[in-house]
């Protein structure tokens, strides 16, 4: 063995190499070396050399263990090998022998190899040295971190890390009655073990291979305890609230028959993005010192939201947010029984699954009536293949986040992982949105250890009908759009109200259209002046929509913030930023400005309008019965007759980027088809027209009516005409009622075309006055 190498005993078992085979062997050996001198060697590692009972033995060769001997004449000289190198006799050269231990199947002798200037070297042959394969290290213990009863699900698994760890401290706090306690840190994961930690004079080893749970003592002596191991999937505890138990921690320090254990408390808190857990100890009010049981409170916005899965309907892969009403439809991804889409998993087993549809290639009864089956390949044989079913189709369910979209299937074959939750075999195909992916195929992403769920992801353009509109929002499970406010043919003006010579126009989530004349042709918000000549000058823009943000304050109301304004009232380094705060009301309304604050340089809107309530508390629908609309509410109805039994001829006219006018000309009749002689719009209440052109922008079976606050809205979809802007919609056509008791019935003026397609037309009428409501 080198005289470098880490200290062994040599006669017993030492860093896992067993040596005592070498108790009891006593070697001596000849050789001849390139000097042509003879040498004679002998050795017994585990006792000294006997020369009294050996006399073969030199006599020099006493109290020594191993000893090389000369036999040239007058050179002839012993040098014996002791724990340190030993000086040579009789020459002023200090020598060592090196035994180098190499790995052999048996136990061979010892040979030598190599002389160096200072050492001899010999070989040994033996198992005892012969790397032993590591032990294989305990499964790491892992489980499902979703809580799902069937109509209900919440997926904590944003809340388990795979680096770092959660930790509380605990403080140490000195009372008159006791003593400081001590100083304390709580490592803590979610539904998986701790990960290891590189500090200084820190390490969690000493917790446990699968303790997601570990007190570690700061003072003293830096004690581990282990509060617990991940066991069981989150569940709903008899108070009512999601939590998590670990258990088969450290020994109960106060009752040695019980294991630790911990529970965590998971609590709602939509504003918290952080866990910062809180610690209570057995012993604390919360928790008796009887039952070791270590509480762990966590806020948190991931309990907040509960996602409600929708089933499927029969012959149907359509899904609909309830918030938002978005939809998608993944039909066209069902193939044929026979014929599903294949998944390989880097084990080699073959998943065969389906949307909304049945597989079963191979026939197996396994997979009966299953949309998802694993076929196992043991060999290339038919007869020799198993399959497992991975969940039915009668028991499938769409689930969404607000971002992914996820198909999940439950109740396949029996599960055999000790920690499913179901007991059955289940998964998950998350949808993901990719508008460049035409023709992509799902692929394995996982499969979640010892809870028997596999988990597939698949890119596909389909689900992006799904994403939030711009200019929409949601929040508190509520549904916010103002796109109908973001124009692309006019401005919403407002004047300064103290400054009659300062104007601003502002638009809504997108650039001003240029009609308005900003000098910034990319502003949503221009700021004028009027000079002398009584000319309007917009030479400032306040922002622009490139990176603006909508968001829903605590008071429940929408600000709309713009980025990136000319500087000129501000300091140099400054830019302008323009902030629009929309607050639920009964009408369209229109923005207003508030206040200019220079210090920030922000400028300041106010916008009543009910395009700022939650669009599922905008249904106020009335019924109409030949010309009259019931309001429910106070028991009344508007008669509407008079405008309906009439053809209006509303203009536009629209200024291009070129500064090219467009004209066009809206023939409408809310009774019967506005052109019922043209083919684009023989059956539309509203059609758009520019010469030879037509366009149907409201067909007359989808009229609807809408009461508003004090607005009369009047609602007709196209059924036939698809909105370039958003493939979700149809082109819709809005009239806004207004009372004006000297109008008389009055005729709608075209307003704005949104950035949403809606065409919106503003009508002052003296019929949605109060005082010609009928009873």
């Amino acid at each position: 063995m080198p005289t470098d190498s880490p200290a062994v005993d040599l006669c017993g078992v030492s860093n896992g190499m067993d040596f005592s085979a070498f108790k009891t062997l006593s070697y001596n050996w000849t050789l001849t070396n390139s000097k042509n001198e003879s040498i004679d060697y002998y050795i017994n590692l585990c006792s000294l050399l006997n020369t009294t009972s050996d006399n073969t033995i030199p006599v020099n060769c006493s109290n020594s263990h191993i000893c090389k001997y000369f036999r040239n004449g007058d050179k002839s000289a012993v040098v014996k090998l002791r724990p340190v190198c030993e000086e040579m006799k009789e020459s002023h050269l200090n020598k060592t022998i090196k035994i180098h231990f190499i790995c052999g199947t048996q136990l061979g002798t010892p040979e030598y190899f190599m002389d160096t200037k200072c050492s001899t070297n010999l070989k040994w042959k033996t198992p005892a040295v012969c790397a032993t394969p590591a032990p294989t290290p305990p499964p790491i213990k892992k489980v499902h971190c979703v809580w799902d009863n069937g109509s209900h699900i919440l997926d904590l698994t944003q809340l388990a890390m795979t680096t770092g760890n959660h930790f509380a401290v605990d403080i140490p706090t000195t009372t008159p009655s006791s003593a400081a306690h001590d100083f304390s840190i709580y490592y803590i994961n979610i539904c998986r073990p701790l990960n290891p930690i590189h500090e200084q004079h820190m390490s969690l080893t000493e917790c446990g291979v699968n303790s997601a749970a570990c007190k570690v003592t700061i003072s003293g002596d830096h004690k581990h305890l282990n509060l617990g191991e991940p066991i069981h999937p989150p569940i709903k505890a008899f108070d009512g609230s999601i939590s998590l138990f670990y258990e088969n921690g450290s020994v109960c320090p106060a009752d040695a028959s019980k294991r630790i254990s911990t529970r965590i408390k998971f609590e709602c808190d939509p504003k918290a993005d952080q866990v910062n857990p809180t610690v209570y100890e057995p012993g604390s009010e919360e928790i008796d010192a009887e039952k070791c049981v270590y509480l762990f409170e966590i806020r948190t916005a991931a309990v907040c939201d509960v996602i409600q899965p929708t089933k499927l309907d029969n012959n149907s892969c359509r899904y609909t947010d309830r918030i938002t009403g978005l939809s998608v439809d993944l039909s066209s991804l069902k193939k044929p029984s026979k014929e599903p889409y294949s998944v390989t998993s880097e084990d080699g087993n073959t998943y065969e699954l389906n949307v909304c549809g049945l597989v079963n290639s191979i026939g197996d009864p396994e997979c009966y009536k299953s949309a998802v089956c694993m076929v196992s390949n043991k060999t290339q044989s038919s007869a020799d293949k198993s399959a497992v079913s991975y969940g039915l189709l009668t028991s499938s369910a769409f689930y969404f986040d607000g971002t992914n979209l996820k198909l999940k299937h439950f109740n396949g074959s029996k599960c055999l992982g000790v920690h499913s939750d179901t007991g059955m075999m289940s998964s998950e195909i998350q949808f993901k949105c990719n508008p460049n992916a035409k023709n992509m195929k799902p692929k394995f992403l996982s499969e979640i250890s010892n809870s028997c769920v596999a988990v597939f992801e698949w890119e596909t353009h389909l689900v992006c009908s799904l994403q939030l509109p711009k200019c929409s929002i949601v929040g508190n499970d509520k549904f916010y759009n103002l796109r109908q406010l973001s124009s692309i043919s006019h401005g919403w003006n407002t004047t300064d109200p103290n400054d009659p010579k300062t104007s601003y126009f502002v638009n809504v989530c997108t650039k001003l259209p240029t009609s308005i004349g900003c000098d910034d042709p990319n502003a949503a918000v221009c700021k004028c002046r009027q000079d002398s000549q009584k000319q309007w000058n917009c030479s400032q823009s306040l922002g622009d929509p490139s990176a603006d943000e909508l968001e829903l304050t605590e008071s429940g109301e929408l600000q709309l913030t713009y980025r990136n304004g000319d500087s000129n009232d501000c300091k140099e380094d400054m830019k302008a930023r323009t902030q629009i705060l929309f607050k639920c009301s009964h009408s369209t309304g229109s923005p207003k400005f508030v206040e200019f604050i220079q210090p920030k340089c922000i400028y300041k809107f106010e916008w009543l309008t009910f395009m700022a309530c939650p669009v599922n508390e905008l249904n106020d629908e009335l019924s109409a019965h030949n010309g009259f609309l019931l309001d429910e509410r106070i028991n009344s109805y508007i008669n509407i007759h008079p405008l309906l039994n009439k053809t209006y001829n509303v203009k536009e006219y629209r200024v291009l980027p070129n500064n090219e006018t467009d004209n066009y000309t809206y023939v409408m009749n809310l009774n019967t088809f506005a052109l019922p002689d043209s083919n684009k719009c023989s059956e539309a209440a509203i059609c758009q027209t520019k010469g030879t052109f037509n366009r149907d922008i409201g067909s007359l079976a989808s009229i609807k009516y809408y009461l508003r606050g004090h607005e009369l809205q009047i609602v007709l979809k196209s059924s036939n005409s698809k909105c370039g802007k958003n493939p979700n919609k149809n082109v819709t056509t809005i009239f806004r009622l207004h009372c004006s008791s000297s109008a008389g019935v009055g005729e709608p003026t075209f307003m704005y075309e949104s950035n949403d397609c809606d065409y919106t037309f503003n009508w002052e009428t003296e019929l949605i006055c109060a005082d010609h409501f009928l009873n």
